[in-house]
């Protein structure tokens, strides 16, 4: 998918953490980059509600 913020909207993930995950982990991950996207959002999105920036 090249298009990150459409796939960030698809899956309900912030643009700053699409971004993060894009720039500094993607490459890294090799095949399995779209398991630890979703395992990494879970943890990213739990940081934000317990920070009180959650829903």
């Amino acid at each position: 998918m090249d298009n990150r913020y459409e796939l960030a909207e698809q899956h309900g993930m912030s643009k700053e953490f699409i971004d993060w995950f894009f720039d500094t982990k993607k490459d890294g991950l090799g095949n399995v980059w779209f398991m630890m996207m979703a395992a990494m959002w879970e943890g990213w999105k739990g940081a934000d509600e317990r920070r009180g920036y959650g829903k």
